[in-house]
C-alpha cells in the first residue's frame, strides 16, 4: 500500500517558505501578521534608532537581515515565518496534504530531490497526470529539466495546473507549446524559462515567481518603502526572457514583475487583460508587433533601457506614472480605445511618429526631457494635453492631425509645440498668460479645420501674428504667405470674419514681400497700390483718406495752372472746385474757357474720383458683410 507523501510537513517545505517570504515580505508585513503587544510603528522606530538605518532602507532590505539585527524584536525568522503564519495571513490556500502517493520513501515522485530521480520519468509522469483524471496540484514540486516543447498541455477538467512554489532547476521548455489550461506559477522558481511561440489559452499567473535564478535577495528596485509595503506580488526574471510569438488567450498578470535582462514580447498576442503595473524592465523591453485585445495597463512601470511599443492596442491603454529612462518607441502604434499618459516621465527621446489614436487621448502632467516626436500622428478623437513639460525642445507635431480637444499650457516657455504642416481642428488652447499663449506654438503652413481664432484674440494681439516662435529659425516669405492663407481659410470656415480679414491682410503683405524678393516690380507695385488705397478691400477708411489726399493734390495743381474761378482765387475755393470735380464728370464753376490742361486735370480727377467712390463702396460693403 502506497504511503502518503509527507512533503508539506518536511523541513524542506518549511525552508522553501522561509526563503520565499524572505524575498517578498518586509518588516511591516511580518509585524502586521503577528499578534504582538507593542505597536508596530514603535518597534520600527526603535529598530531604526538602534541600527542607524533609514526607514526606507529598513523596509527594503531582506527580511532575514532585519530580523537578525533586530535586537528589540521578540521573534526569530524561523519562529515567525511558519507555515501556519503563511496560511492564515496570505490567503493562498496552501495544501496540508500532497495528493500524490509516496511510492518510494517519504516523498512522491514530484517532491523527491532532483538528484534522486530521472528527468524523463518525472516529465512523463507530469504529462500523464495532467492528461488523466488525477489531481493537477504540484505545489512545491521539484524538477530538473521539464521539456514540454511543441506539446499540447490540456486536462479534461477546467481546474488550473497548480505549480505554486514549484522549482525547475534546469530548463522549462515551452517553445511552440500550447498551454490550454489555466496555469498558476505563483512563487515558482524557474532557472531557464523558454517560451518562444508559446500559446497560453488559459490565464497565466506568475506573481511572486522567480525566473532565471533559483534564489533571490533583497526587494524590487525602484520602489520606495511605502510603495513596497503594498507590493506583495511580483515575479522576477533574472536573465533574458523571450515570449516572442507567444499567445496569451487568458488574463496575464505581471504586476510588480522584475525583468533583469532583455525582455521580448515581440509579435505576442494578449487575448485578455494584460497587467504590468509596477513592473521593472532593467534591459530592453520589446513589444514590437504585439497585439493587446483587451486593456493593457503599464501604470508605474519603470523601463531602464530602450522600450519598443510598435504595437496594436484594441482597448484601453494606460501609461500613468510610467517612467521611461531610455528611448521610448511608439512608432506606428495603433490605439483603438482610450489612451492615458498621466504623469508619465520620458528621460530620453519619445518617438510617436505616425501613430494612430482612434479614441480619446489624455497626456497630462507628462514630462519630455528629450525629443518628443509626434510627426504624422493622427488624433481622430479629442486629445487633452494638460501642463506638459518639454523645456526648450519643442514637441514636434509636424504633419499631425488634431481633430479636437484641449491644450492647457504651463507657464510660458515650459512647453513648446511645433505644428508645422499640421492640421488643427476644434482645439482650445488655454494657459496662465493669455497674451503670451501662442508664442509657445509654431504655426507654419498649418491647416486650420475648425480652430476658433475668436477664442484666442488676446493671444493674437493687435498684430494678429501666429508665426512668432521662441526659437531662432527664420521662416521663408513663401512659408509665411502660405501660413496666413491657410489661417484665412480656417477663419472663414468657422465664420470668423474678423480673423479672416486680418489674416488676409497678412497674406497679402507677405505676397508683396515675395514680389520684392523676386524683383517682380509690376506685381509689387499693383499689390502696394491695393494696400495703400483700400487695405486690399479690408480698410474703407484708407480709401477715404486717399480720396481726401487726391482732392487736396488736385486743388494744388489747379492753383498752379492759374485756373479762373468765379468765386475767387482762395485755397478753399480751389478745394471746393477739386471736390466737385472728384465727384462729377462735369467741369466746375469757372470763368470763361479753360485751357486743355485744366480740362484734362478735371477729367482725370473725375475718373479717379469715380474709381475711388466705387472702391469705397466695395470696401465698405465687404467690411459690413464680414
Amino acid at each position: 500500500m502506497n504511503r502518503s507523501c509527507e512533503y508539506f510537513s518536511s523541513n524542506h517545505w518549511q525552508s522553501r517558505l522561509i526563503r520565499h517570504l524572505d524575498a517578498v515580505w518586509d518588516i511591516t508585513d511580518l509585524l502586521d501578521r503577528l499578534n504582538l503587544e507593542r505597536d508596530r510603528e514603535d518597534i520600527i522606530d526603535d529598530h531604526v534608532t538602534e541600527s542607524e538605518l533609514s526607514r526606507d532602507d529598513l523596509i527594503t532590505q531582506p527580511l532575514s537581515e532585519t530580523v537578525e539585527r533586530a535586537w528589540n524584536l521578540p521573534i526569530t525568522l524561523s519562529k515567525g515565518l511558519t507555515i501556519e503564519t503563511w496560511k492564515s495571513n496570505r490567503g493562498m490556500s496552501l495544501p496540508d496534504l500532497c495528493p500524490h502517493p509516496a511510492e518510494d520513501g517519504e516523498f512522491c515522485l514530484f517532491h523527491r530531490p532532483v538528484a534522486d530521480k530521472d528527468d524523463g520519468q518525472v516529465q512523463a509522469a507530469f504529462t500523464e497526470r495532467i492528461a488523466g483524471d488525477g489531481p493537477l496540484q504540484f505545489v512545491g514540486a521539484r524538477f530538473g529539466d521539464l521539456e514540454l516543447d511543441r506539446k499540447t498541455i490540456e486536462a479534461p477538467t477546467e481546474r488550473a495546473i497548480d505549480l505554486r512554489f514549484a522549482g525547475v532547476e534546469g530548463r522549462l521548455g515551452l517553445n511552440q507549446a500550447t498551454v490550454a489550461q489555466d496555469i498558476d506559477l505563483r512563487a515558482a522558481e524557474i532557472t531557464v524559462p523558454s517560451c518562444t511561440g508559446t500559446t497560453f489559452e488559459g490565464d497565466f499567473t506568475c506573481s511572486e515567481a522567480a525566473f532565471g535564478s533559483a534564489t533571490r535577495s533583497g526587494h524590487p528596485d525602484g520602489l520606495t518603502g511605502s510603495e513596497y509595503a503594498n507590493s506583495d506580488y511580483y515575479a522576477e526574471f533574472t536573465g533574458d526572457i523571450s515570449f516572442t510569438d507567444a499567445e496569451f488567450v487568458g488574463a496575464v498578470d505581471f504586476k510588480y514583475a522584475r525583468f533583469g535582462g532583455d525582455t521580448s514580447f515581440n509579435t505576442a498576442t494578449f487575448g485578455s487583460v494584460a497587467t504590468f503595473n509596477y513592473a521593472n524592465f532593467a534591459g530592453q523591453a520589446d513589444f514590437m508587433h504585439a497585439i493587446f485585445e483587451r486593456k493593457a495597463d503599464f501604470s508605474k512601470v519603470a523601463f531602464a533601457e530602450y522600450a519598443i511599443f510598435y504595437a496594436t492596442f484594441r482597448q484601453k491603454a494606460v501609461f500613468n506614472y510610467t517612467h521611461f529612462e531610455g528611448q521610448a518607441d511608439f512608432w506606428s502604434a495603433v490605439f483603438h480605445d482610450m489612451t492615458d499618459f498621466w504623469v508619465t516621465q520620458f528621460d530620453d527621446d519619445a518617438d510617436f511618429r505616425y501613430a494612430d489614436f482612434h479614441d480619446y487621448v489624455s497626456i497630462r502632467e507628462t514630462s519630455f526631457a528629450g525629443m518628443a516626436d509626434f510627426t504624422g500622428v493622427d488624433f481622430y478623437d479629442d486629445v487633452r494635453i494638460d501642463r506638459v513639460q518639454s523645456g526648450s525642445t519643442p514637441i514636434t507635431m509636424t504633419d499631425a492631425t488634431l481633430s479636437g480637444g484641449h491644450i492647457t499650457q504651463p507657464p510660458p516657455g515650459e512647453c513648446l509645440f511645433d505644428f508645422e504642416c499640421a492640421t488643427i481642428g476644434e482645439v482650445r488652447i488655454e494657459g496662465p498668460d493669455p497674451e503670451m499663449l501662442l508664442t509657445d506654438f509654431r504655426f507654419l503652413e498649418t491647416d486650420f479645420d475648425g480652430f476658433d481664432f475668436a477664442s484666442h484674440r488676446d493671444a493674437l494681439g493687435e498684430e494678429w501674428e501666429i508665426h512668432t516662435f521662441v526659437d531662432d529659425r527664420s521662416p521663408s516669405i513663401e512659408e509665411l504667405e502660405s501660413t496666413y492663407l491657410r489661417a484665412k481659410n480656417g477663419a472663414n470656415q468657422v465664420g470668423d470674419s474678423k480673423g479672416a480679414s486680418e489674416f488676409f491682410l497678412k497674406e497679402m503683405y507677405y505676397r508683396r514681400q515675395r514680389y520684392a524678393e523676386n524683383d517682380a516690380r509690376g506685381p509689387w507695385l499693383i499689390n502696394w497700390f491695393y494696400y495703400l488705397t483700400c487695405g486690399y478691400g479690408e480698410r474703407p477708411l484708407q480709401t477715404v483718406l486717399f480720396s481726401l489726399a487726391t482732392i487736396v493734390g488736385f486743388a494744388g495743381l489747379y492753383r498752379l495752372t492759374g485756373l479762373n474761378l468765379t468765386q475767387g482765387q482762395g485755397l478753399l475755393t480751389y478745394l471746393i472746385f477739386s471736390f466737385q470735380s472728384f465727384v462729377t464728370l462735369i467741369l466746375g464753376n469757372t470763368k470763361g474757357g479753360q485751357s486743355e490742361l485744366v480740362r484734362l486735370l478735371a477729367a482725370s480727377e473725375a475718373f479717379v474720383g469715380a474709381f475711388f467712390i466705387a472702391l469705397f463702396v466695395f470696401a465698405l460693403t465687404r467690411t459690413i458683410h464680414r
